[in-house]
């Protein structure tokens, strides 16, 4: 696992487009995602100069397999908040990997004195409600009928840790 880096862009959008294919609990569908690697390297630019902002990945070999995002606040009443996005390929589910994932992200948010880490999460996908729950984010919310999937509607928690 390790901080990602503008280079990683193109196995990113690989990672990307693996996981809108084989999992629902992403918040995009396949084919709606953006999936440019220039346009994904100069988010990567702009992310990595954010002092609020992060990503770290896991890679087997030359391909990426997981990932983890903190999107931080741009304004001051709300610059110490991110909004966490996971996902780890399935074929790499059941090995630690989110665990480690969201470990390095809360020493990255403590060293840079981030209070909250937030996260949305389907009400169907109890593995990663699990996980979440197993790692300190309560629930603080429910979002009723929020999301459309596969024709049916499904309701959203909101969860969140204090760092």
């Amino acid at each position: 696992m390790r901080l990602i880096n503008s280079e990683d862009a193109a196995a990113l959008v690989e990672l990307y487009a693996k996981l809108d294919l084989e999992t629902r609990f992403m918040p995009l569908e396949p084919g709606e995602r953006n999936l440019d690697a220039g346009a994904e390297y100069e988010y990567l630019e702009i992310l990595l100069a954010s002092p609020n902002s992060t990503m770290f990945v896991t890679a087997r070999e030359a391909d990426l397999v997981g990932f983890i995002s903190a999107t931080g606040g741009c304004k001051r009443r709300d610059r110490y908040t991110a909004q966490v996005l996971v996902g780890v390929l399935a074929a790499f589910s059941g090995q630690g990997i989110a665990t480690r994932l969201f470990e390095a992200l809360e020493m990255w948010a403590k060293e840079r004195q981030m209070r909250r880490l937030e996260l949305s999460v389907m009400t169907t996908n109890d593995r990663a409600i699990r996980l979440f729950e197993g790692l300190g984010y309560g629930l603080e919310g429910i979002r009723r009928d929020a999301l459309r999937v596969d024709g049916v509607f499904v309701d959203e928690q909101y969860r969140a840790k204090l760092i």
